[in-house]
């Protein structure tokens, strides 16, 4: 009987944490210029070699025309951020109407440390620092991972506006 009440006591107080920790408000990362929509310039191989982008996408493209749906961009808001890679299904190249697999999707929460100006990126358990610098008036971001060194620059996409 006494181990009931222990057991209740214990349930009782988790909840209340749990709940209690629920109702506190997040802190909005300080640095807001990562918020937006990327899509991949250049990125640095295994061997520290940097690709274009657009050269791997036109050279595909101009070789297997069905690579058009080749894409890889960031979506960034307040609290996440969304990596989304899309790829040609090889099984239906040889087709007539090659298909594109579904997106593959990385999503990250994300902060930035004042004191070092180093965003972490977090998924369940994986995490990783980067180092995250803006050029070309906050429209190219480069990161550089802290742990890896791999290079990813992007550029933000731009919302096209009408002339009329």
């Amino acid at each position: 009987m006494k181990s009931f009440k222990v057991v209740k006591i214990t349930l009782l107080t988790l909840s209340l944490i749990f709940f209690l920790s629920c109702s506190k408000e997040e802190v909005i990362p300080s640095d807001n210029r990562i918020v937006g929509e990327w899509t991949i310039y250049s990125y640095t191989d295994s061997n520290d070699i940097v690709k274009i982008w657009a050269d791997i996408y036109d050279g595909n493209v101009s070789l297997t025309p069905e690579f058009s749906c080749l894409s890889l961009t960031l979506s960034v808001s307040e609290k996440l951020a969304t990596e989304t890679f899309v790829n040609v299904d090889e099984s239906t190249r040889d087709s007539s109407s090659p298909k594109c697999l579904n997106p593959k999707l990385n999503i990250f929460t994300w902060l930035i440390d004042p004191a070092t100006d180093l965003y972490t990126f977090e998924k369940g358990i994986q995490y990783t620092t980067q180092l995250v610098t803006f050029s070309n008036n906050d429209n190219r971001m480069t990161l550089i991972n802290q742990l890896s060194g791999e290079t990813r620059v992007w550029d933000r996409i731009v919302a096209e506006t009408s002339s009329e």
